[in-house]
């Protein structure tokens, strides 16, 4: 079975590196805005959309290579289109990540250098936790939620779906946040973030939709056409 990569950005440039640390081979690369026969990282690009739906979904696995900008929709969307069509997602673990026994991880979580995911906890299917991330024990993450670099997730805390954590936030214990909620770089979250809202600022109390968070603009480096 060949071992494609869907994207060709920094984040997907990241999983290259973990892929191969473990010994991993990856095949080739997708994505429509290089040129078929062209190199990235190394590798070779077989083309896009319309190269990925001319072979058996048998005969491929795939990995996620398209990261958050914040927002997770177009991550989302990939991987939601392939799974439709049958095609499934590796799990990505860099060899320096920490996973307890009891952890649990769902199909296309990639847990990057150093992080650590403790017992109990349970990543839902297409979740990255980045480098050096920390999720405590009996941590629920839920489906295509991008946990950024540094972040520190304490005990028992939820997130929701497609929800992005900056890089170095720290959500303190018990707290929720919410499904398509934004957690700005460096927050400290103290309390519950409702759904679909941003969160900035050392006690995380400055709330604004998540569509209005700096920098979000709804296409990104990794922003690629194969969803």
């Amino acid at each position: 079975m060949q071992r494609l990569l869907l994207g060709a950005g920094g984040h997907a440039r990241v999983l290259i590196d973990a892929l191969q640390a473990a010994d991993e081979t990856v095949a080739g690369v997708l994505d429509p805005r290089h040129a078929p026969g062209s190199r990235f990282d190394g590798l070779p690009v077989l083309g896009g959309d319309e190269w990925l739906e001319q072979q058996p979904s048998s005969s491929i696995s795939l990995v996620n290579g398209v990261g958050a900008n914040p927002t997770t929709a177009s991550r989302r969307a990939l991987f939601e289109r392939w799974c439709a069509r049958g095609y499934r997602f590796d799990t990505v673990i860099h060899p320096s990540a920490v996973i307890a026994i009891s952890a649990r991880l769902s199909e296309g979580v990639q847990v990057l250098a150093r992080a650590v995911i403790q017992t109990g906890a349970v990543l839902a299917g297409n979740v990255v936790v980045n480098t050096g991330a920390i999720i405590e024990h009996d941590v629920a993450v839920a489906a295509h939620a991008f946990i950024g670099p540094g972040v520190v997730i304490c005990g028992d805390v939820r997130i929701g779906a497609a929800a992005f954590v900056g890089a170095g936030a720290v959500v303190l214990p018990g707290v929720t946040v919410g499904p398509d909620s934004i957690v700005a770089a460096g927050a400290t979250v103290i309390r519950d973030v409702p759904a679909g809202q941003c969160v900035i600022g050392s006690s995380a109390r400055e709330r604004l939709p998540s569509s209005a968070a700096p920098g979000v603009d709804g296409q990104g480096e990794d922003s690629v056409g194969l969803a």
